[in-house]
């Protein structure tokens, strides 16, 4: 059956329409953490605020911002309190200050940024940081469409 192109033009967008209404919507979670810096000893450092997407957690590392600069390579513990209490082993990296001048995420200035990839002592610590990380993105940044 012949249809006229303004007919068409609204089936197509009415399609569109289901096809968004369908699609998991991603929430951007930012999370308040906290980065001790660990001797050669293995004694922590003093604890220093940072923030983070949730979303960019991965079982490999993860981005964040910091106020000071911290040097690279050194080994560090970052501790997450949202949405349950985590503490994991990682190594900075790399760390360079942004090109913006701007807040980052919070009132408070954090002038850094850097990336940490996470060490693991056990194969059973790194399952259960994956499994954490896993259950992040089903539960946790997915929300069901409407």
């Amino acid at each position: 059956m012949w249809q006229s192109p303004s007919q068409r033009t609204r089936t197509q967008a009415n399609q569109n329409q289901k096809k968004k209404a369908r699609a998991p919507r991603l929430r951007v979670r930012r999370a308040a953490a906290f980065l001790s810096i660990l001797a050669s000893d293995g004694s922590k450092g003093p604890a220093l605020p940072v923030r983070l997407v949730m979303n960019d957690i991965s079982p490999r590392g993860v981005p964040l911002f910091i106020c000071q600069e911290v040097p690279e390579g050194k080994t560090v513990l970052l501790n997450l309190s949202d949405p349950q209490l985590i503490e994991v082993k990682a190594q900075i990296s790399w760390c360079e200050a942004p090109r913006t001048t701007s807040h980052v995420l919070s009132n408070a200035t954090f002038g850094y940024r850097l990336g940490l990839q996470f060490v693991f002592d056990s194969k059973e610590k790194e399952t259960a940081f994956r499994s954490y990380c896993e259950s992040l993105a089903k539960s946790y940044l997915v929300r069901a469409s409407a």
